[in-house]
């Protein structure tokens, strides 16, 4: 069974928690102080995160996630009461998988943490997911979830990716070259209910690039179409 960390302070909201999530491991932490103590001792499967909390702010706390080596592939689901345009664009530039507003549709909340879990999950069991992609002289292992630059897995350079950067790399490797529209990524990364836009995809897109700077391969912006690796450069 799943294990969730709720880190939420409402008690209202904390009873709709418990009772929605019933199929999973739930653990509640109502401020960020009580967050750390529970990731330290446990491993989870997925984050609710709520933005106002009262020991700190929760956007600063995503980021400290992504940061975090051992905690930074943990899907974060944001779930708060600012619908604001700007909060939103922020939780998503730092990693979040999903947001969704209070007060929240039951059936929603949990169709979306579902659809979290069958999109980490997709194509990672099959035998050929076991063998590394290798792309230009970046060497990609989908178990492992790790990317290297001039090695093999578990040599050269570890390239420090979130989840999220990882599966979209891994995305464009994949298509050996073909430009891949925005949309398409929205849609394979995000989901097809997400409520996120292109921006979302240009922002991890730059913060990606930066992390495979070391490397010879590069994503090209195809103008009006997407994007797209280019391994042109690697000897």
């Amino acid at each position: 069974m799943k294990q969730i960390l709720c880190v939420e302070d409402n008690q209202e909201t904390i009873l709709i928690l418990k009772s929605v999530l019933k199929n999973y491991f739930v653990d509640i932490a109502q401020d960020l102080r009580e967050s750390r103590q529970f990731l330290s001792q446990k491993k989870y499967d997925l984050i609710t995160l709520d933005l106002g909390l009262p020991d700190g702010d929760g956007l600063k706390f995503l980021e400290e996630l992504a940061s975090n080596d051992v905690w930074k592939d943990i899907p974060v689901f944001i779930l708060t009461a600012h619908e604001e345009t700007p909060y939103k664009v922020s939780a998503f530039s730092l990693g979040a998988y999903d947001y969704i507003v209070k007060p929240f549709d039951s059936n929603e909340f949990v169709a979306r943490i579902e659809a979290i879990f069958r999109r980490i999950s997709s194509g990672v069991n099959s035998s050929s997911a076991l063998t590394p992609i290798r792309c230009g002289d970046l060497i990609i292992s989908i178990p492992k979830q790790k990317v290297w630059i001039n090695g093999e897995v578990e040599d050269g350079e570890l390239v420090a990716l979130t989840s999220l950067e990882f599966r979209l790399l891994l995305n464009l490797a994949q298509a050996q070259g073909k430009v891949l529209s925005r949309t398409s990524l929205l849609k394979e990364i995000w989901g097809e209910d997400m409520h996120v836009t292109d921006r979302t995809v240009d922002t991890h897109i730059g913060h990606l690039r930066k992390k495979i700077n070391n490397s010879k391969v590069q994503i090209q912006t195809v103008v009006g179409e997407g994007y797209k690796i280019d391994t042109s450069r690697v000897g």
